[in-house]
């Protein structure tokens, strides 16, 4: 009998340094998890770590991608806030992570022309890809064009 009070001691005290290696925030996702749950429970606390890991960097990558998309989002944003102060658009509308300008008369050319320079409007390197993404498809279609006839070899 006094072994078995022991061992279950032994357990205790191996759970508690198992729990306390995580913090409140990853200890409640990890418990979320009924796999994890189930070899905790178990005590099978090897195999809880290695699901434990995989579980946690899964959500640190799904967090990264909110991040950056956060980000992106925000640059938008920002580039709305200066093509509005160059009076090239009116206003935009943002819903669910899709920008839309609603461009004025000279507008797109004005835009156009800033996307010729390094940091259109003063703005960082991200605003420019966003610029050309949000510029209507004929101008689009018109970048692509001179791109692709820069890049055909002279006859």
């Amino acid at each position: 009998m006094h072994g078995r009070k022991e061992e279950k001691v032994n357990i205790e005290n191996y759970y508690r340094r198992f729990r306390n290696q995580f913090k409140d925030s990853q200890w409640e996702t990890l418990n979320s998890n009924l796999e994890f749950k189930a070899l905790v429970a178990g005590d099978d606390f090897d195999k809880a770590m290695e699901l434990a890991g995989r579980i946690l960097i899964g959500e640190t990558k799904s967090m990264s991608k909110a991040r950056k998309m956060k980000k992106r989002h925000d640059a938008g944003v920002e580039l709305m806030d200066a093509l509005k102060a160059h009076n090239c658009i009116s206003g935009y509308s943002a819903v669910e992570g899709n920008i839309t300008p609603e461009w004025k008369e000279g507008g797109t050319e004005r835009a156009l022309r800033e996307l010729a320079k390094a940091k259109p409007f003063g703005l960082k390197k991200i605003h420019r890809t966003i610029l050309f993404e949000v510029l209507p498809e004929t101008e689009r279609e018109k970048i692509y064009a001179a791109f692709l006839d820069r890049c055909r070899p002279a006859n």
